[in-house]
């Protein structure tokens, strides 16, 4: 077991000021960097770059609000405080959905490449995403449920023994924007990598679920409202790729064989990382480690192929 205690204030110089208020700006000021260079690259003109980060900004704020006033959390919450920063919290999926809303508003506002924008933000994303869990920790919400793994937290303070869900999830999507590095690369990929991002982030995010407190405290057939919001998050992002790749394999721009190679890298990926969630699960103990064997082995597969 590993020793922990939430941090959620620090002083500075007399002053104090909370950790993830700390580390959330500096996931902000990395992901706005990544954004920038992403769409300079993109040759979208400063004036535009300016005015999506704006409209981003606004959405991923009231995303995140409002689906947390909406979710039971936020139910003992009024409507104006909506407009308070330090009144409630926010969601990471009401984030993402607000997020795609502003900046596809401003694309459309202006007639330019919904995709070309929404495709700059992805690696900004997952990269904030790494950076905002660890300020999670450092406050102590997101927690997990009760394990007794060799990894496990101790919390001094509770004396209890629990997952540490927020550093998976770091963990989740620093790997995420490993993964996404490696596929702008390719040319078809780069044009729906806002697509991988969304179907990677549900994926995880659905099977991380299951070892947060939330999932015990709010279940809804068998499933808590995250979950359910991943799960429509994957199909209609996956529907959209399916889409995209019909359009390009027509125009000879992606080869069956490419789609196939992604497909073994996604679903290998997907299969390593449900053994990797369930590994604790008695009874399944050989075919949890089939599971994460096969699920690494078609990962890396695909992974050399695709170069």
């Amino acid at each position: 077991m590993i020793p922990y205690l939430a941090h959620r204030t620090l002083n500075l110089f007399g002053f104090g000021l909370g950790t993830y208020v700390l580390i959330a700006a500096v996931a902000v000021c990395i992901g706005i960097f990544l954004a920038v260079k992403e769409m300079e690259q993109r040759k979208i003109n400063k004036k535009d770059i300016t005015y999506s980060l704006i409209s981003a900004f606004i959405g991923v704020y009231f995303g995140a609000r409002i689906f947390y006033f909406f979710s039971p959390f936020g139910l003992e919450y009024n409507w104006y405080n909506l407009f308070l920063p330090w009144k409630g919290g926010g969601t990471s999926i009401g984030g993402i959905v607000g997020a795609i809303a502003g900046i596809s508003i401003y694309a459309l506002y202006k007639k330019q490449n919904i995709w070309n924008y929404l495709n700059s933000f992805a690696l900004s994303a997952a990269a904030a995403f790494f950076i905002a869990r660890i300020g999670c920790s450092l406050h102590g919400c997101c927690s997990g449920i009760a394990t007794d793994l060799p990894w496990a937290w101790y919390n001094l303070k509770t004396a209890a023994l629990t997952h540490p869900t927020q550093i998976y999830d770091s963990f989740a999507n620093l790997c995420i924007l490993c993964v996404l590095i490696f596929l702008r690369k390719k040319g078809w990929f780069k044009k729906n990598l806002v697509l991988w991002f969304l179907m990677l982030y549900s994926s995880v995010r659905f099977f991380l679920e299951f070892k947060r407190l939330d999932y015990i405290n709010y279940n809804y057939a068998g499933m808590d409202i995250t979950q359910w919001l991943c799960l429509g998050i994957f199909i209609v992002s996956l529907i959209l790729l399916i889409k995209r790749s019909s359009k390009f394999s027509l125009k000879g721009k992606i080869t069956a064989a490419e789609l196939n190679t992604v497909l073994f890298v996604f679903l290998g990926g997907i299969l390593w990382d449900i053994g990797w969630l369930i590994r604790d699960v008695p009874g399944y103990g050989y075919a949890i480690a089939a599971m994460i064997i096969i699920g690494f082995g078609l990962f890396l597969y695909g992974i050399i192929k695709l170069k």
